[in-house]
């Protein structure tokens, strides 16, 4: 009966180690499509030498989808005035990409370690800066 008793407790303890992997690896899968969805919007924007509108509205959307949040909780701040690659290396060809978006359920068991819900949320951010290779 005392081992039993033992089992009951170490029990949750046990299933969430097991419960944690497949959300990791859930949330690992879900992080490479926002890494893969932001790589062809930057390589889109080095062609045109900016960030077009339209294009940023379906950034927003594509990862709001993706990381199963609202499309106001993404945070897109990019270069949206045209850059013109020039023949040697200027800091004015430049274009920024800074994108946020929240991400949750980081933890498969949060009430079992005393964690709520608020607590229980990251954000993920990607920053970069690449050339234009629009032409004058």
């Amino acid at each position: 009966m005392k081992q039993f008793i033992i089992l009951l407790a170490v029990f949750p303890l046990m299933m969430s180690f097991i419960v944690q992997f497949t959300l990791q690896q859930n949330m690992d899968y879900r992080l490479e499509l926002v890494n893969e969805v932001v790589y062809d919007a930057k390589e889109a924007a080095k062609v045109d030498g900016y960030f077009t509108e339209d294009k940023i509205e379906s950034l927003r959307y594509t990862l709001s989808e993706i990381a199963g949040c609202e499309p106001e909780e993404v945070t897109i701040d990019v270069s949206e005035d045209i850059k013109y690659r020039t023949n040697e290396f200027d800091e004015r060809e430049l274009i920024s990409c800074n994108i946020s978006l929240p991400v949750g359920r980081i933890m498969a068991f949060p009430v079992l370690f005393g964690m709520e819900d608020q607590e229980n949320m990251a954000v993920y951010s990607i920053s970069d800066e690449f050339p234009s290779e629009r032409l004058k």
